[in-house]
């Protein structure tokens, strides 16, 4: 996306700008916290949206299940990536939906980022149903939370700067030094090793973890980065900022630069100035010096195109041309 694309570069009339002075600069980061924050509340606090288990366990409601698809709730695939079971759940992935997702705005824009998050979300709730459903033949498995969007984001960050260093807390005491690259394959690894051993280990304490939706979001987040162009050579702040502020070179089609390559350039023909001065010299019309001057001028850009000028030509050219322009401007008169 062009620097200048991008809704904090854009120059906006000095009215509309003072009527958005009054109101909150949020960006589309901030209208989904909002969101999962008053979902929260609202079924939390207000107890709205909440319903009874089988066990007699309060849930919330809106949650995606293979059941609730097959009973035609098509909308709970997107009411699930904003509803969360506990504020230890909510606090989590909005600390890493906030980190990671105010760089990608940063970088890449409000809509890249609504991008993500969604695509994130949708794709790892098909690689948990398809794991559910074909390894452990079960349709019961409800899935809720912001957890694959949020992976998918922090691995959309370590794709663009992988080696952009960041603080991490070990075991939520030892802060430790860790690149973008490291710390999303640990994410990948752990999630994995959760997911895998969840499989054999039924009744393991994270076996009710959706941590094969965390790969799928994490996967697709590094997926869509890459198929932006980033993921390939490390990247810094500094490179992004020129590559994004430097003019784009203007497309143009393989085969036809192709075949203007291997097609020889014309020798520029030589002009006989005396024909073109007999041409215009004929009886009955009559030929300004500045016309006679230019015409073998015209006539090799008619023939060659304008890059064959040389730049006295191009001088010579732009003189006439305002010579021409003043002698054609008209008198105004007093009254």
């Amino acid at each position: 996306m062009p620097l200048y694309d991008r809704d904090y570069m854009r120059d906006e009339p000095s009215r509309k700008r003072v009527a958005r002075s009054w109101l909150p600069q949020w960006t589309a980061l901030h209208w989904i916290m909002a969101v999962n924050v008053a979902v929260f509340l609202a079924q939390h606090v207000a107890g709205l949206g909440m319903a009874i288990d089988p066990e007699g366990r309060s849930v919330p409601m809106g949650g995606a299940s293979v059941n609730a698809l097959l009973e035609g709730q098509f909308w709970t695939i997107v009411t699930s990536l904003f509803v969360h079971q506990t504020i230890v759940h909510l606090t989590f992935n909005l600390m890493f939906i906030w980190w990671a997702g105010s760089r990608v705005v940063s970088l890449l824009g409000s809509k890249v980022f609504l991008n993500i998050y969604f695509l994130s979300g949708l794709i790892g709730l098909v690689v948990q149903f398809a794991v559910s459903y074909f390894i452990l033949d079960s349709t019961m498995f409800t899935i809720i939370g912001a957890s694959a969007c949020a992976m998918g984001l922090v691995l959309a960050f370590a794709a663009i700067m992988p080696h952009e260093s960041v603080t991490t807390m070990l075991y939520f005491i030892i802060p430790v030094n860790v690149t973008m690259k490291h710390l999303a394959l640990g994410f990948l690894i752990l999630n994995a090793t959760m997911g895998l051993t969840a499989l054999v280990w039924h009744v393991a304490p994270w076996a009710g973890v959706a941590s094969f939706a965390h790969l799928g979001g994490a996967l697709t987040g590094w997926y869509y980065v890459r198929l932006l162009g980033y993921g390939g050579q490390p990247m810094t702040y500094e490179q992004l900022w020129n590559q994004q502020s430097a003019p784009r070179p203007r497309p143009q089609r393989r085969e036809v630069a192709r075949v203007r390559r291997s097609r020889p350039i014309p020798a520029a023909p030589e002009i006989d100035e005396g024909a073109v001065r007999r041409r215009h010299q004929s009886p009955g019309r009559s030929v300004s010096p500045v016309v006679e001057e230019i015409d073998p001028i015209l006539d090799k850009i008619s023939t060659l195109g304008m890059n064959s000028l040389t730049e006295s030509e191009r001088r010579q050219l732009e003189a006439a041309s305002r010579e021409m322009a003043g002698k054609d401007k008209p008198s105004v008169r007093g009254l």
